[in-house]
């Protein structure tokens, strides 16, 4: 008797990845993070959730079950991809841990309290990523939140709909609802960032933008997936300069906007060598005394 799909999909996509000679870069409790394996990443942005035996791959916003993982890796049918898992009969059913993490209980969790001052643990994180105090109390709250039972916090960064993006040094993801977060100054001209760390990134190597008389307008995507969210709001705006990651997420949205006429400028030239905005401040920082890059029109220091 043929197995069926459901059986076939609790073949673990741990074991799977590893006979493929592929392994974690990052690994926790419940879940873990690869480089992709679709392409090279310069850091992990792909995620393999051991309690629901589901993969994510973030830059191309894809993801699924084992089967779908298949189909993509060998470019192949849903039909080839089960043949495929039926011939492994020495793959092992997963086991689901008795715990679940923050990132895959999101839908239990309760919000408990916001605060403005950030806990130690949470400022050092957010300063080891080069952004400055000022800028992290007038962004940034500290979230508290409660999964079954248990409390946590986390850098919360308020979206345009009352939820939360949330980072801490071990999870990133959100309280709902998810969708951009937008800063109207009623300008011609718009930047468009993908995360809230580029953003604040942006801030910090060009201080002056916030102080300026003509402040620009901003749009924080929250992930490239809400790219359409966006679009009303980037429609008002004559130039759009976009700081997105070097990735093929990034790529991706920035093919997009250009197909559909958008006035935008990629602006990832100007941190070709790293992953994104802040991986280039970090960079910055890190370089005694620190180098001046060379002035444009879109970014002075």
């Amino acid at each position: 008797m043929k197995t069926s799909i459901e059986n076939l999909k609790q073949n673990s996509i741990k074991r799977y990845l590893a006979e493929n000679g592929i392994y974690p870069a990052r690994e926790y409790a419940t879940y873990a993070l690869y480089k992709s394996p679709f392409r090279n990443d310069r850091k992990p942005s792909f995620k393999v959730d051991y309690k629901d035996n589901l993969w994510r791959d973030f830059g191309s916003e894809e993801g699924g079950s084992i089967i779908d993982l298949i189909m993509k890796m060998k470019q192949c049918s849903f039909i080839q991809a089960v043949r495929h898992l039926e011939e492994k009969a020495d793959f092992p059913v997963i086991v689901k841990p008795a715990f679940s993490s923050p990132a895959e209980s999101a839908g239990r969790m309760k919000l408990l309290r916001v605060e403005q001052s950030l806990p130690p643990h949470l400022e050092r994180y957010i300063r080891e990523r080069g952004i400055p105090a000022h800028l992290t109390a007038e962004y940034l709250t500290a979230v508290y939140y409660d999964v079954n039972g248990r409390e946590y916090s986390a850098l919360g960064f308020k979206n345009d709909k009352g939820g939360f993006e949330l980072r801490n040094p071990d999870f990133q993801g959100c309280y709902p609802p998810k969708t951009i977060t937008t800063f109207d100054h009623n300008s011609t001209t718009c930047n468009l960032f993908e995360g809230f760390t580029d953003f604040l990134s942006y801030l910090t190597l060009y201080p002056m933008k916030e102080k300026s008389l003509l402040p620009e307008s901003a749009v924080v995507l929250n992930s490239t997936s809400n790219l359409e969210k966006a679009l009303p709001f980037l429609s008002k705006h004559a130039q759009i300069y976009a700081y997105l990651d070097n990735d093929e997420g990034g790529k991706s949205a920035m093919q997009k906007l250009k197909k559909m006429g958008f006035p935008v400028t990629d602006c990832s030239n100007l941190y070709a060598n790293d992953n994104d905005l802040n991986d280039f401040l970090q960079r910055m920082i890190r370089q005694k005394p620190v180098k001046n890059i060379a002035k444009s029109r879109r970014m002075k220091f």
